[in-house]
């Protein structure tokens, strides 16, 4: 799994064109290009492209993504908090009349996509297995402050894929939009 996540990561940087930052975590000097070109299993490259901040271990990213898939699995929506984007980021991030109002909106509708994606396991939803998050690289971009109503740039990820496995078979959910903050990426929409 490591390996395909650093091919993810590696495509990602290749990817972000539109408008991205000059540097990337994938830049020569930067720790988790050292890191990777060592070994490609040491989890360092699924941070967003933000330069000059250190990425984060993509075993962050996919620990909050299994929580993600638990709280899909036990329609509990409150226990993937920690994958949707954070209040007071997006609060200083959004630049329209009530941000505050406009996150609650979006943490409304990520919990209703979370029942919707755990009527989709139906009946079998506890034996479902979570796999990983693989992030969709052919669809990164970077967002320049002022578009989307936002104050600063940040990059942004859409149609995602949450991989599980139930019955021996692979399948996924779902992921729609992600952006990064931080060095990490948030979900802001599970479904279009």
């Amino acid at each position: 799994m490591g390996r395909v996540l650093f091919v993810v990561a590696a495509l990602l940087a290749a990817s972000c064109t539109k408008g991205a930052p000059p540097a990337s975590l994938l830049d020569s000097g930067s720790p988790a290009a050292s890191a990777s070109a060592v070994d490609p299993d040491a989890g360092a490259l699924a941070a967003p492209l933000d330069a000059g901040a250190p990425p984060a271990p993509v075993d962050e990213l996919q620990a909050r993504a299994k929580k993600l898939f638990e709280a899909i699995q036990k329609d509990e929506p409150e226990i993937a908090m920690a994958m949707f984007f954070p209040r007071e980021p997006f609060l200083a991030l959004k630049e329209v009349k009530d941000p505050s109002a406009y996150w609650d909106k979006l943490v409304k509708e990520y919990k209703a996509h979370i029942h919707s994606h755990h009527k989709k396991l139906g009946k079998k939803a506890a034996e479902a297995e979570f796999e990983a998050l693989e992030l969709n690289p052919k669809t990164q971009v970077y967002v320049a402050p002022k578009k989307e109503f936002n104050k600063t740039g940040y990059n942004k990820v859409t149609k995602s894929k949450l991989k599980y496995k139930l019955k021996g078979k692979t399948k996924t959910l779902d992921v729609a939009t992600m952006i990064d903050h931080d060095s990490k990426w948030y979900v802001t929409h599970l479904k279009q």
